[in-house]
């Protein structure tokens, strides 16, 4: 009877449901516009927030395969404690990640003085007013990517050349997190980016009992200040040996050191760097990279006054950076590589964080 009416029944799968759009909500204001807040979404249920101020990465959260969802990074839920109280949180640093000694270099016969923001000795992470504390744009937004960009003028935090940055974050169900950096200027300048997210793969606590695993012969010894010596030292017996994994407190001493990255890099320029494993073994984090140093930070000098995501307390070692870039100091260090950009060349950068779980123990 149905086929008479014209009626004919077809046993298909129902389809997936369509991935929902990227939300995109206003989650502050600045003194040069309003900033938005971004989230990105897989099929599989991973999300990353990500802010127009600073590039910031604010939050990133995974499914368990207990059926919860994970917070692995460090951040705020207002975005007002992020001009007053971050230090650095999941922002994009730059023009020149790490620090700078004395807050001075030369090029040629010319000699730039920049902004010293750090203890009115040397400039981190691009000075008082880098890439890190300034409003981007949004470029293009997709449903797991999203491009910002971000015009620095000539002369900025003392820097020379105008110079016009794009990151692209992208989120993957397989990959997992992606950051594509690129930069181009009208005039010889030193750049060095960086994401600077402080991962903690428990979701709470310290990151203690973290294994670290890090991808290096070598490393830049500093001195008081963490400017590099100049030396390039193997990690053999120094106390910052973690070629083969070993729980991050075991560092000597607080850990703020670059590292000379020696694993052999793919086709794809990528190389593997680092590793780090959760406390309980459940996540494990990959990072790739195709810049030549990671710069590790324990958060040994985190003690903050207001609360971060969820209402957690960030209490020293709360998270962990592992921040792929250039050498510190390279402009003033010209036997490491170089982190000049002239007119005509393009600054490319990929990061790739990997996140896979369940893992088993190193």
């Amino acid at each position: 009877a149905l086929v008479a009416a014209g009626i004919i029944l077809i046993n298909r799968r129902p389809a997936p449901a369509p991935l929902p759009a990227p939300d995109r909500r206003k989650l502050g204001r600045t003194e040069d516009g309003e900033v938005e807040e971004i989230t990105l979404r897989t099929p599989g249920g991973r999300q990353a927030s990500i802010l127009t101020w600073g590039a910031v990465v604010r939050d990133l959260t995974l499914p368990m395969t207990d059926g919860s969802q994970r917070s692995i990074v460090l951040g705020f839920d207002r975005f007002d404690d992020y001009p007053q109280h971050s230090p650095y949180f999941g922002a994009l640093v730059g023009r020149f990640a790490n620090r700078i000694a004395d807050g001075r270099f030369s090029i040629g016969k010319d000699r730039f003085d920049l902004d010293r923001n750090e203890n009115g000795q040397t400039t981190l992470h691009g000075g008082a007013g880098g890439f890190g504390a300034r409003l981007w744009q949004v470029e293009r937004l997709g449903k797991s990517a999203v491009t910002l960009t971000f015009l620095s003028p000539d002369g900025d935090q003392g820097f020379p050349g105008t110079v016009r940055v794009s990151c692209t974050y992208s989120l993957d169900d397989d990959q997992g997190f992606s950051v594509d950096l690129c930069a181009t200027t009208d005039a010889p300048t030193h750049v060095n980016l960086t994401q600077h997210s402080y991962f903690n793969l428990d979701g709470e606590g310290t990151v203690s009992d973290h294994l670290l695993q890090i991808l290096a012969d070598h490393y830049t010894p500093v001195d008081g200040r963490l400017i590099p010596t100049g030396a390039i030292d193997p990690v053999a017996d120094s106390g910052l040996d973690f070629r083969t994994p070993r729980p991050v407190s075991t560092a000597e001493g607080p850990l703020d050191h670059n590292f000379v990255l020696s694993a052999p890099a793919g086709r794809d320029g990528l190389r593997l760097a680092a590793s780090l494993t959760s406390k309980t073994g459940d996540l494990r984090l990959e990072v790739l990279t195709t810049k030549p140093g990671l710069q590790v930070y324990d958060g040994a000098k985190l003690a903050l006054t207001v609360p971060g995501l969820g209402g957690r307390q960030y209490a020293p070692l709360a998270g962990l950076c592992l921040e792929t870039q250039f050498f510190p100091d390279t402009p003033n260090q010209p036997h490491f590589p170089s982190s000049l950009l002239l007119p005509g060349q393009t600054y490319a950068h990929r990061t790739v964080f990997r996140l896979s779980l369940p893992v088993t123990q190193p």
